[in-house]
């Protein structure tokens, strides 16, 4: 849909499933390390690999993060 909308876009070449179960182990300490951090808002509109919509509040959530690490992208 990207491309047909004019926007140029790129497959990503990946050697291994990063999403898979073997990520499980590092969820906690990564939600932690996240959330010390201190994260904004985007400035300008960026698609979710996660959700595959424009959702500027997502980006500051710690627990988005984690998520991405489990979930398949869109």
């Amino acid at each position: 849909l990207l491309e047909e909308g004019g926007v140029r876009v790129r497959r990503l070449r990946v050697s291994d499933a990063f999403h898979s179960g073997l990520m499980d182990g590092v969820l906690e300490e990564l939600g932690s390390v996240v959330g010390g951090l201190s994260l904004g808002r985007p400035v300008v509109p960026v698609v979710s690999t996660l959700t595959g919509v424009i959702d500027e509040e997502q980006w500051s959530d710690p627990g988005y993060w984690v998520r991405q690490v489990r979930e398949p992208v869109c």
